[in-house]
């Protein structure tokens, strides 16, 4: 129980300090749609709402499946009332949940699983969300404590498929983006020949998915996401998301060139990524060289990816990798395609494949000179998030209130 111990505290250790955070992001939709489940428990969506300052009969076009308002709705029930810490603190179970789903999976995939676990608990793009209200690690906990009960079953425990279908459903009722690393698992055993109760374990959350957008299609009398889909089509440009994937993948995975690979993959990428900004407007030079900076060791990271994904192949030491190597690509392109922009928590998604690829045989002395700065980058992202969403509640007590006093009514939601 020694690892899962310190793992937990690591996690706890990053989320309390930063548990009194004021609400921000999409938080106020989901808690929201959670008070709304104690009156309409069946479609917590059918509520008015006020979305970018329109008022709306209801909230069917919303983004994310209800699976996390319902846990949300639970708190809820526990404390009465909203209270900024103590629905954060409750809400990290998730948090460690992910950590612990992580750490099963590299047990099977690392030479040094403790570490590569750590790594993945202090990498920006997790540490900071981990401390919010939003579906990201919630649907990511689901979704990789499915995987380790998969592999649990594929080792002889008894029970472990139908808890990893169960999973797989909380997952997908989470959010719809875990539909993309679920694909890639299903594809992995289609492969792999896998018996069909696990294929069918695999399909139940795409199933039950769309048995709920049926019952949703029936009780508003149109296509919940129809509206979604015309959103995210009308925005985005494949250019710039590509742009954002590398930067932010040299960022929010670890500290910047921590991630290193052959000198000509090094030299490479700087000089490509220098190329590919000459196609685009920059405010400044010193944004420019910040950039290239950033970028092309966004580049190396997904050149060390793709020559280990190589290795394992060539190797033909098959421990059911093959769903990790197509996950990480098949994410980023499907955000680089369908997103209206990049940011941290779409690259959190495809984070734990890229580790455990990357980090496959890598010595725990490299993973310990990894890992400090990295949790010094996070820690310092987490405390500017911090101090900068705070400033907001803050902002409302001096502006907002005393109009209220006045008798103006008003209307908010969060900018992001």
């Amino acid at each position: 129980m020694k690892p899962y111990v310190v793992l937990a505290v690591v996690v706890l250790a990053g989320i309390a300090p930063f548990s009194s955070r004021g609400v921000y992001l999409d938080e106020h939709i989901f808690l929201h749609l959670a008070q709304s489940v104690h009156t309409n428990f069946l479609f917590p969506q059918d509520t008015p709402v006020v979305f970018f300052g329109v008022e709306r009969s209801n909230f069917a076009a919303h983004t994310h499946p209800p699976v996390g308002e319902y846990c949300l709705a639970l708190i809820y029930s526990i404390f009465g009332q909203f209270r900024e810490v103590p629905f954060r603190l409750l809400f990290s179970i998730f948090s460690v949940a992910a950590v612990f789903g992580f750490y099963i999976l590299a047990r099977r995939f690392t030479a040094e699983p403790l570490w590569v676990a750590l790594l993945f608990a202090v990498s920006p793009a997790f540490f900071v969300y981990s401390a919010t209200l939003m579906m990201d690690i919630p649907m990511l906990a689901f979704l990789l404590v499915g995987f380790a009960f998969y592999f649990a079953h594929v080792q002889g425990g008894r029970g472990c498929l139908p808890l990893a279908s169960l999973c797989f459903i909380l997952a997908a009722g989470t959010g719809y983006t875990s539909l993309v690393p679920l694909g890639c698992f299903f594809l992995g055993l289609l492969a792999a020949r896998r018996p069909l109760k696990e294929l069918l374990s695999v399909a139940a959350a795409p199933l039950t998915l769309a048995l709920w957008l049926s019952a949703m299609t029936m009780h508003f009398g149109e296509f919940p996401l129809t509206a979604t889909i015309e959103y995210l089509t009308s925005r985005g440009s494949v250019f710039r998301n590509t742009f954002a994937v590398l930067s932010f993948i040299g960022t929010v995975g670890t500290f910047p060139w921590m991630v290193t690979g052959k000198r000509l993959h090094v030299t490479g990428s700087i000089i490509a990524v220098a190329a590919l900004t000459f196609f685009a407007s920059w405010p400044s030079l010193g944004y420019r060289v910040w950039f290239i900076l950033l970028a092309s060791s966004g580049l190396v990271i997904l050149m060390r990816f793709a020559s280990a994904s190589r290795t394992l192949i060539a190797s033909g030491n098959n421990s059911g990798e093959a769903f990790l190597i197509l996950w990480v690509p098949a994410t980023l392109l499907f955000f680089i395609v369908v997103g209206d922009m990049i940011n941290a928590r779409y690259i959190l998604l495809a984070l734990p494949a890229l580790y455990l690829v990357i980090f496959r045989e890598t010595s725990r002395r490299r993973l310990v000179y990894a890992l400090i700065p990295t949790a010094a980058l996070s820690l310092v992202l987490a405390y500017a998030d911090f101090t900068f969403v705070n400033s907001y509640p803050n902002w409302v007590k001096q502006t907002v209130v005393p109009l209220q006093r006045q008798g103006f009514r008003l209307w908010s939601g969060a900018e992001s």
